[in-house]
């Protein structure tokens, strides 16, 4: 009896855990884009501009995000990369690596994940826009830890370049992995900027 009544209190208490986002009403699908009909960027692009506003017109749904990254989830398909802050020599040896995340201008609202300073992502955050990148307030801290994150840039050395985004946003940490483990630094990118062929709708 002692021993159900722990594994009880365990089980109320992570379904009471913040995870970083609002899970009610929430449903949760792969989409998987065949590379070869959808070889490029823009074609994803115009894909998934298609398919939002579709879904978003079905009954009973209020609104509708892609992302690459779910907490506490295997659906993750967003890459790890090398960082570091704008002005700094680059690491030698490729240095500390980040978890990249794609995700649409409609991710806050629709997860209700809070966004702790700055502005989501919007329309005008296309391919044709300066590179833009919403930081996790564990990887804000890290690199400007007295300073305000929004308006920094930070660079991400991908594998066509390394490349300074600006830091238009800082969000509300999420549980990666575990609710026992502490949050890990996180980067978010427009994915009309990095259209990835494999999201979470």
């Amino acid at each position: 009896l002692v021993g159900a009544g722990l594994m009880l209190r365990t089980f109320t208490n992570l379904m009471r855990a913040d995870v970083g986002l609002n899970t009610d009403g929430l449903i949760v699908t792969r989409v998987l884009l065949d590379p070869r009909r959808f070889p490029d960027g823009p074609d994803r692009t115009a894909y998934f501009a298609r398919l939002e506003p579709q879904l978003r017109a079905i009954p009973g749904v209020e609104n509708v995000a892609l992302t690459t990254g779910l907490p506490l989830s295997d659906m993750n398909f967003g890459p790890e990369r090398p960082y570091w802050r704008e002005g700094d020599a680059a690491p030698k040896g490729g240095g500390r690596k980040v978890r990249l995340q794609m995700i649409s201008t409609q991710y806050f609202a629709t997860t209700g994940t809070p966004l702790l300073a700055g502005r989501p992502f919007d329309e005008r955050d296309d391919l044709d826009a300066p590179p833009v990148a919403i930081l996790n307030e564990t990887l804000a801290r890290q690199l400007w830890p007295h300073e305000r994150a929004v308006g920094k840039r930070i660079v991400i050395d991908l594998p066509r370049g390394a490349y300074p985004y600006e830091v238009v946003g800082v969000m509300r940490d999420a549980h990666a992995e575990s609710l026992r483990d502490a949050a890990e630094p996180e980067i978010r990118l427009p994915h009309a900027q990095f259209p990835y062929n494999r999201v979470n709708v």
